[in-house]
């Protein structure tokens, strides 16, 4: 069994991008523990990064609010980076759930964990890849997303 981390993946996807400005969007403790900017600042060493806590998003997106609400708490989050950054990099597997939203208000290029997660998974001729997910959240709810956002039925286990 091999065990990834998400921002070693999502970074990995970056490589062979240009980016010159990115808005880092992610956890707390993720920006707190610089790891993200750290990675993508050793692919980027002149990479402007605006790193945020869009510390409304999570608990919108698991209380389900309603398209017009979740559509306000994304706008007052991204709306201050038009034209400040080429890149979003979404550093919380929650936040492709809400990546139309983004796009609305910032049109630029997009990077999630949940392509990445899908693109490590996905090898030649493995016709059906698995995982364990492991959440520190409720993992009723996680299993529920990853459905969602990957169509995988995957085992969830509890920190």
């Amino acid at each position: 069994m091999q065990i990834v981390d998400i921002i070693s993946l999502t970074c990995n996807a970056l490589k062979d991008e240009c980016i010159s400005s990115l808005l880092l969007l992610a956890t707390k403790r993720s920006i707190e523990s610089k790891v993200y900017e750290q990675s993508i600042q050793s692919l980027f060493p002149n990479c402007t990064i605006y790193p945020v806590v869009p510390s409304l998003w999570v608990p919108s997106i698991e209380n389900q609010v309603d398209e017009a609400t979740l559509d306000t708490v994304v706008k007052d989050v991204v709306v201050d980076y038009v034209g400040k950054v080429d890149a979003v990099l979404l550093g919380c597997t929650h936040y492709p759930l809400v990546k139309a939203n983004i796009e609305k208000y910032l049109p630029v290029k997009m990077y999630d964990s949940c392509n990445a997660i899908v693109d490590a998974m996905v090898h030649e001729g493995d016709v059906n890849p698995t995982a364990h997910i492991y959440t520190s959240g409720d993992p009723v709810v996680t299993k529920k997303q990853v459905y969602d956002l990957l169509q995988m039925d995957v085992e969830v286990l509890k920190l």
